[in-house]
This record gives structure tokens, sequence and C-alpha cells, in this order.
């Protein structure tokens, strides 16, 4: 199953390792040219700042120890500088092949570096802490504090709200599929959460209706649909049917996440099967998913022309109604489903109210596209040659 630790790491960690190697390597070689061509003539302006000023000097000790260290050594403290400039330069080299050869391991040696350096950081924030109490009474300091932090996290501020940005989700939910090497996969989005054990249940129920009890009528043809219920923050997880059904009772949770199926997720909680395995519930011929699980090589990549693609709106999930125009079958799961934590971000809600008749329109183009490529001498629509060629293998 593909969830959101390959996502990440296939996807937008896979591209921000590699720009903090060429930027952290880019400071390690600043660091060796400075020591290369000046030494350590730098310490000395340090070492009368921490000596002339008294809030410097009873505060901070310990940096004025090590800087006098530093002098009176100073080939050891440049030969150290070096080696770890050097060797924080190697983990980069590594990080950035490991990163684009999705070698997980490779990535180690500058994570360690990295987190030294954000030890660096925080003491040298501790450090400006402690200066800022000589010249702000405490109350102030807070004051600054709590203002300095609200601002940071403002989101109306940022700068993908300010320039009105779109995440690249479709581009980065392609990425992650063709760097899946699972025959089925389950793309989900972050809110989305499955029970913890449902991944060998689908393997077991894939494996006996396959090949043990064959009744699927187009296997190489179908999504498996689990149906999708909302959450709310103080109610537990549940992790079978018969604890959701309680849960939902419990907090008085109703809406369903499409507003046109409440009908039929009543009917699909009503219905009481074994809890310990998977079962076929429903067919349908047009989509009605959230999340569901697909052959990774025989479905449609999404349409990288939208960056942003709500899943939650009925009739606007441009994938799902792509996959019910070209005649695929949408099996309705039971004794599995899925939880979904939060809502849509801001940039997906705004961004979906703009899209419902240029998504209509691209639709078409894809119809055309899809069934083209599926139209050749001797093959129908319904994808038989795809069955035949997995046949022949």
């Amino acid at each position: 199953m593909l969830f959101m630790q390959s996502y990440f790491f296939c996807a937008s960690v896979r591209l921000g390792v590699i720009i903090i190697s060429i930027f952290a390597m880019a400071k390690s070689i600043v660091v060796m040219y400075i020591i290369l061509t000046h030494g350590i003539d730098f310490l000395p302006m340090m070492i009368d700042k921490f000596d002339t000023e008294s809030a410097y000097r009873e505060s901070y000790f310990m940096v004025k120890d090590t800087i006098d260290w530093m002098e009176q050594d100073p080939k050891v403290a440049t030969v150290l500088l070096q080696v770890y400039s050097i060797s924080h330069i190697v983990s980069c080299l590594a990080a950035a092949y490991g990163a684009y050869k999705l070698k997980k391991l490779f990535v180690l040696p500058l994570a360690c570096f990295e987190f030294t350096y954000l030890l660096q950081i925080v003491a040298m924030v501790i450090l400006f802490l402690r200066i800022s109490r000589h010249f702000l009474n405490l109350s102030s300091l807070i004051l600054v504090t709590l203002i300095a932090t609200a601002y940071a996290t403002r989101q109306d501020v940022t700068y993908w709200h300010l320039h009105k940005l779109k995440y690249p989700v479709n581009l980065l939910r392609n990425v992650a599929r063709l760097n899946a090497y699972t025959y089925y996969i389950m793309a989900l989005d972050m809110q989305l959460l499955p029970p913890s054990n449902f991944a060998k249940k689908f393997i077991h129920f894939a494996w006996v209706r396959y090949w043990n009890h064959p009744d699927i009528a187009k296997p190489f043809a179908s999504i498996y649909c689990l149906p999708t219920f909302p959450h709310t923050p103080q109610a537990p997880l549940a992790y079978n049917k018969q604890q959701l059904v309680k849960v939902l009772r419990d907090y008085n949770i109703t809406k369903p996440i499409y507003n046109n199926n409440y009908l039929w997720q009543r009917n699909w909680l009503s219905s009481v099967k074994d809890q310990e395995h998977l079962y076929i519930y429903d067919r349908a011929t047009h989509g009605i998913c959230v999340g569901y699980i697909s052959i990774n090589e025989l479905e449609p990549l999404y349409d990288e022309q939208y960056e942003m693609e709500s899943i939650y709106q009925a009739n606007n999930n441009l994938q799902c109604l792509l996959l019910s125009h070209l005649g695929y079958s949408f099996i309705i799961m039971d004794n599995v489903f899925l939880i979904r934590r939060t809502e849509d971000s801001w940039q997906s809600i705004r961004y979906n109210k703009t899209l419902r008749f240029a998504r209509l329109h691209r639709l078409n183009k894809l119809k055309k596209l899809y069934n083209n490529l599926v139209s050749l001498p001797g093959v129908n629509n319904n994808l038989e040659w795809l069955i035949n060629m997995a046949k022949k293998d």
C-alpha cells in the first residue's frame, strides 16, 4: 500500500533534501574559504567585545572561554573546522544522491549534521535571549516573543497566500505513484486514515476473490472503494465497523462526506457480517469514492493541469469521473472504511469553487484521449486487451 510516508518522501521531501543539500554545501564551502584565506582573524574582535561589555561577559563565560581556546590553539581549531566542513560537504553530496535515487540511508548523515546545526541555532537563540535580558525586562521580552510568534504563524501573510499560489497536489500524487513498487496502491490524502490492519486483510481478500472464488467481472478495470466518514477531534478512532457505529452515534456525527449519499451510508452501517474479513458490499458504475485501491499500472495518472483537486466534492472528482467514463467498475468494500480527520485546506476550498466548468471541459478531452488509446484494432473500450495481456503473463 502507498501511504503518506512514501508519498512525502517521493514527492516534496525528495526535492527538499536536494535543495537543503545545495544550500548546506554552499555554507560549508564559504566557511572553508574564510578559514583558508583569513584563518581565525575574526576572533579577536569578538573577544574584545566580550571583554568590554559587562553584559556579554557576565552572561557568556562559556562562549568567551571557547573563543579564548580557539585563540590559544588556532591550528587545532582550524583543523577541526575544516574536517567538519569537509564531512558536511560529503554528507550533502551523499544526501543529494540518495534523494535522487530514492535511497533513504544516504540521507542519514546529512540528517545528523542538520540536527547538530539545529542545536547550534537553539544555542544561539538562547544566547541572544540572555543578552536581551540586560536591555529589556522580562515582561517586555515575553511580549515581543509572543508578538513575533503570532505574526510568524499567520497564514494570510505567507508568501503562498499573498501570491495566491497553488500546491501541486496532482503532480505529487503522480510522483508518488510512479515511485511505488507495489501492484496495488492506495493513494490517500493526509486527512484520511484507514484501519491499522487493513493492508493484510485486503491482500487476503484479493487472493480469495482472484484465485479461489473469482467473481469480479473486470478485475483489471476495477477499483475498490472504501466508505469514508467524518470525524471530530474529541471522538476516539474506530478500528472496526461495530466501533465506528458506536462512535458516530455517541458523538452525533451524522453529516456524510458527500451530501447525497446519507441513505447509502446508513444502509452500509446497518449491514452486519463477519468483522474479521473483507467483503463486497455493492458494485457501481459511477464514482462515489473518496479513497480507493487500484492497480497502479492500469489506472490513468492524475491530471496535472489542475494543481489542486478536492476529492470530497460529489460529481467534481475528475479522476473518478474519468474512470467511470472509461468503464471502470467501482466495488464498494464492506468491513473497512476511512476516517476523515480534518476539512479541506483554504487553498483547496477557494480553488475548487472556480473549477466546475473547467473540470467538465477537461473531462471531455481526457475521455477522448483515453478512448483513443484503448480503441485500437480488436480492442474495445472495456480494457479487455489489458485483461488478455495480464492472463498471458
